[in-house]
Protein backbone atom coordinates (compact mmCIF):
# COMPACT_ATOMS: atom_id res chain seq x y z
CA UNK A 1 0.00 0.00 0.00
CA UNK A 2 1.39 3.53 -0.89
CA UNK A 3 2.53 5.72 1.86
CA UNK A 4 -0.30 8.27 1.27
CA UNK A 5 -2.93 5.96 2.20
CA UNK A 6 -1.54 5.33 5.59
CA UNK A 7 -2.75 7.84 9.16
CA UNK A 8 -0.54 10.81 10.11
CA UNK A 9 1.04 10.19 13.19
CA UNK A 10 -0.16 11.77 16.20
CA UNK A 11 -1.38 15.20 15.72
CA UNK A 12 -2.73 17.86 18.82
CA UNK A 13 -5.95 19.16 18.37
CA UNK A 14 -7.26 22.32 20.15
CA UNK A 15 -10.39 21.70 21.45
CA UNK A 16 -13.70 23.76 20.94
CA UNK A 17 -14.48 26.28 23.64
CA UNK A 18 -11.40 25.19 25.77
CA UNK A 19 -8.79 27.16 24.56
CA UNK A 20 -6.44 26.02 27.35
CA UNK A 21 -6.11 22.21 26.26
CA UNK A 22 -4.30 20.19 23.34
CA UNK A 23 -5.58 16.83 22.80
CA UNK A 24 -3.31 14.32 21.09
CA UNK A 25 -5.25 12.41 18.34
CA UNK A 26 -5.12 9.49 16.04
CA UNK A 27 -7.13 9.69 13.11
CA UNK A 28 -8.71 6.46 12.54
CA UNK A 29 -12.03 5.16 10.54
CA UNK A 30 -14.68 2.87 11.98
CA UNK A 31 -15.96 0.47 9.52
CA UNK A 32 -19.36 -0.84 10.70
CA UNK A 33 -20.07 -3.98 9.20
CA UNK A 34 -23.42 -5.80 9.11
CA UNK A 35 -25.01 -8.89 8.40
CA UNK A 36 -27.43 -9.65 5.36
CA UNK A 37 -29.84 -11.87 6.84
CA UNK A 38 -30.47 -14.96 4.89
CA UNK A 39 -31.13 -17.16 7.60
CA UNK A 40 -31.80 -16.85 10.76
CA UNK A 41 -28.19 -18.90 11.84
CA UNK A 42 -25.62 -16.04 11.58
CA UNK A 43 -22.75 -18.30 10.72
CA UNK A 44 -24.76 -19.92 8.51
CA UNK A 45 -24.84 -16.99 6.33
CA UNK A 46 -21.31 -16.35 6.28
CA UNK A 47 -19.25 -19.58 6.81
CA UNK A 48 -18.56 -19.75 3.09
CA UNK A 49 -16.60 -16.89 2.64
CA UNK A 50 -15.40 -16.69 5.88
CA UNK A 51 -11.54 -18.32 5.31
CA UNK A 52 -11.59 -15.66 2.47
CA UNK A 53 -11.96 -13.19 4.84
CA UNK A 54 -9.88 -14.09 7.48
CA UNK A 55 -7.59 -14.45 5.14
CA UNK A 56 -8.55 -10.80 4.03
CA UNK A 57 -7.76 -9.58 7.46
CA UNK A 58 -4.50 -11.12 7.88
CA UNK A 59 -3.52 -8.96 4.32
CA UNK A 60 -4.85 -5.88 5.84
CA UNK A 61 -2.83 -6.84 8.68
CA UNK A 62 0.61 -7.31 6.57
CA UNK A 63 -0.32 -4.11 4.56
CA UNK A 64 0.10 -1.94 8.34
CA UNK A 65 -3.93 -0.43 7.44
CA UNK A 66 -6.01 -2.55 10.52
CA UNK A 67 -5.93 -1.09 13.44
CA UNK A 68 -8.07 -3.50 15.46
CA UNK A 69 -11.35 -6.05 13.97
CA UNK A 70 -13.83 -8.36 15.69
CA UNK A 71 -17.19 -9.58 16.19
CA UNK A 72 -20.27 -7.55 18.10
CA UNK A 73 -20.45 -10.71 19.96
CA UNK A 74 -19.85 -12.26 23.70
CA UNK A 75 -20.34 -15.82 24.77
CA UNK A 76 -24.46 -15.57 24.66
CA UNK A 77 -24.86 -12.95 21.93
CA UNK A 78 -23.62 -12.72 17.88
CA UNK A 79 -26.36 -11.60 15.17
CA UNK A 80 -22.78 -11.45 12.50
CA UNK A 81 -21.87 -7.85 12.88
CA UNK A 82 -18.93 -6.71 13.84
CA UNK A 83 -16.25 -3.45 12.63
CA UNK A 84 -12.94 -2.76 11.49
CA UNK A 85 -10.75 0.09 12.64
CA UNK A 86 -8.40 1.17 9.71
CA UNK A 87 -5.63 3.97 10.37
CA UNK A 88 -5.85 5.48 6.87
CA UNK A 89 -5.57 8.56 5.12
CA UNK A 90 -9.19 9.25 5.07
CA UNK A 91 -12.82 7.80 4.97
CA UNK A 92 -13.04 7.41 1.69
CA UNK A 93 -9.71 5.35 1.36
CA UNK A 94 -11.31 2.67 4.45
CA UNK A 95 -14.08 2.44 2.28
CA UNK A 96 -12.35 1.40 -0.73
CA UNK A 97 -10.48 -0.99 1.47
CA UNK A 98 -13.60 -2.32 3.19
CA UNK A 99 -15.44 -2.81 -0.34
CA UNK A 100 -12.69 -5.64 -1.03
CA UNK A 101 -13.39 -7.47 2.10
CA UNK A 102 -15.05 -11.07 1.13
CA UNK A 103 -18.66 -10.72 2.75
CA UNK A 104 -18.83 -7.21 1.28
CA UNK A 105 -18.28 -8.66 -2.65
CA UNK A 106 -20.54 -11.35 -1.85
CA UNK A 107 -23.49 -8.95 -0.77
CA UNK A 108 -23.43 -11.12 2.73
CA UNK A 109 -22.25 -8.19 4.76
CA UNK A 110 -23.12 -4.07 4.16
CA UNK A 111 -21.03 -1.17 5.73
CA UNK A 112 -20.50 2.08 6.53
CA UNK A 113 -17.48 4.18 7.73
CA UNK A 114 -17.48 6.93 10.38
CA UNK A 115 -14.30 9.00 11.46
CA UNK A 116 -13.24 8.55 14.74
CA UNK A 117 -10.26 10.16 16.90
CA UNK A 118 -8.91 8.59 19.17
CA UNK A 119 -7.80 11.00 22.07
CA UNK A 120 -8.02 9.50 25.77
CA UNK A 121 -7.49 6.40 27.15
CA UNK A 122 -4.48 3.75 27.60
CA UNK A 123 -3.39 0.47 26.01
CA UNK A 124 -0.84 -1.37 26.96
CA UNK A 125 0.45 -4.63 25.66
CA UNK A 126 3.21 -7.50 26.75
CA UNK A 127 4.73 -9.87 24.48
CA UNK A 128 6.63 -12.58 25.37
CA UNK A 129 7.51 -14.28 21.90
CA UNK A 130 9.49 -17.24 23.13
CA UNK A 131 6.84 -18.06 25.77
CA UNK A 132 4.11 -17.64 23.38
CA UNK A 133 2.33 -14.82 25.72
CA UNK A 134 0.17 -12.07 25.04
CA UNK A 135 -1.48 -10.05 27.07
CA UNK A 136 -3.01 -6.68 26.85
CA UNK A 137 -4.87 -4.04 29.14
Amino acid sequence: MEDRHLAQEIRHAKQPGNTDRWLPRLQFYIVFTRRVRVTDDPFADIKDDLPAHLDWIREQEEKGVLFMAGPFRDDSYWEGDGMFIFKVASAEIAAEIAATCPLHKSGKRTFDVTPWQFNEGQITLSVKQAAQEFTWS
